[in-house]
């Protein structure tokens, strides 16, 4: 038995005399983390560049490195995370954090920085599920779904407000600021669950190979389970396609500037930044109903894009259009995300460690497919590729009812 595990009883009793509501806002604290880790230097990248005298390709790989590393820990971390605890994963993955933002600080080589980054990433896949797994571990029923919509929020917002972060440390202080910034911002996290977060895991799992070989059985021939985790592949992909072909559509088809385009992806973010406020806002509506009617919505949208895309080539017809699907898809996200690891209660942070790093990896395999075989001449490829995405989501969620149903 873990030395961090206290009998049920005494457990739920030392959670009861600990503010549940001051310990999720230690949660809600930690997951932004996850996007402000890649988003708030992305600013810097062509400063690194000239910093290192590498190309751009070798800067955005510290990027891509600390993706391949946070996806790759979330499929088997949940497993120890499920075993010794959150109070303990979140200690040792927030300290390796900050010890390895020290270390790109002080790098003078690129090819350090990558190494340190994928340590980084392995380490923030710790950090990010065993603040996930500490919802379930403290509300169950309708008040989980009504606390865990306050996380969507929380892991909407990294990504919206580190670019204008970043941005402004780069101009004043340069690329090393940045670091500093993640560095502070996981130190105070590390007090905070130093000082203010008991450990809620009830009872802890086995670690024996033939539990975990029972563990990912049972995830992988759950139907819903898988369905759901291709369906938020699918949307997480079409969050990613503008960020991925909009710049060449918006900048050498249209001909605008980088800032007109970053505009317009800031723009898309705030879509699904109110796509998670309204499922927040519609909590007290059943998950099935919110997730049929937004993607009746989003079929609707896809239309009036092809409709438009006959008529007009400017940019409003293909921004706007997209961030209402964004949001749509939001809504879809967030229900299926919160849900879907409460399927597993006994072991929810290997469910939810495995959903959100197969997702990661496969939206990666699904951007490359995509960007590979679109073209930018016009707006209708990329149409067409929301609607693919949309209607395996579509078809997912169809498949998931019928069973439901049945």
């Amino acid at each position: 038995m873990p030395s961090n595990y206290l009998p049920d009883n005494i457990q739920m009793l030392k959670i009861k005399h600990t503010n549940a509501t001051f310990m999720m806002l230690i949660a809600l604290y930690i997951i932004p983390l996850t996007g402000l880790s890649i988003d708030v230097y992305v600013p810097s990248l062509p400063n690194i560049t000239t910093y290192f005298h590498v190309s751009a390709n070798d800067a955005q790989n510290t990027i891509s490195i600390y993706i391949l590393g946070l996806g790759i820990s979330q499929l088997f971390c949940g497993n120890f995370i499920d075993r010794y605890g959150r109070r303990p994963s979140l200690l040792v993955g927030l300290s390796i954090y900050v010890v390895l933002a020290i270390l790109v600080i002080l790098s003078k080589n690129i090819l350090y920085i990558t190494a340190f980054r994928l340590i980084q990433g392995f380490s923030m896949g710790f950090i990010a599920v065993a603040a996930r797994s500490i919802f379930i571990d403290l509300y169950s029923g309708e008040e989980y779904y009504h606390k865990a919509s306050y996380m969507t929020i929380a892991y909407s917002i990294g990504p919206i407000i580190a670019p204008a972060i970043g941005g402004c440390l780069e101009h004043l202080w340069g690329w090393q600021s940045c670091f500093y910034f993640l560095m502070s911002y996981a130190a105070f996290g590390l007090v905070l669950v130093y000082v203010g977060l008991p450990e809620t895991l009830k009872q802890p799992s086995e670690l024996s190979l033939t539990h975990i070989i029972t563990r990912y059985k049972s995830m992988l021939t759950h139907k819903e389970y898988l369905l759901n985790t291709l369906a938020l592949t699918m949307l997480n992909s079409s969050l990613m396609l503008f960020a991925l072909i909009g710049p060449f559509i918006v900048q050498d088809k249209l001909h605008y500037s980088p800032i007109m385009f970053g505009q317009m992806a800031l723009l898309c973010g705030l879509a699904w930044f109110i796509g998670n406020l309204a499922n927040r806002l519609l909590i007290r509506i059943h998950r099935n109903i919110k997730i049929k009617f937004a993607l009746i919505f989003a079929t609707i949208d896809l239309l009036a894009m092809f409709i438009l895309a006959n008529y007009w080539f400017n940019l409003y017809v293909i921004v706007i259009p997209i961030c209402l699907l964004l949001i749509s898809a939001s809504i879809v996200f967030s229900n299926l995300f919160v849900h879907s690891p409460t399927l597993f209660p006994q072991f929810s942070a290997t469910a939810s460690a495995f959903m959100a790093g197969t997702f990661g990896l496969l939206s990666a395999v699904t951007c490359w497919i995509l960007t590979s075989t679109i073209t930018y001449s016009s707006q209708i490829p990329m149409i067409i590729g929301y609607a693919s995405l949309i209607s395996v989501v579509s078809l997912c969620h169809y498949v998931v009812r019928r069973n439901q149903v049945e």
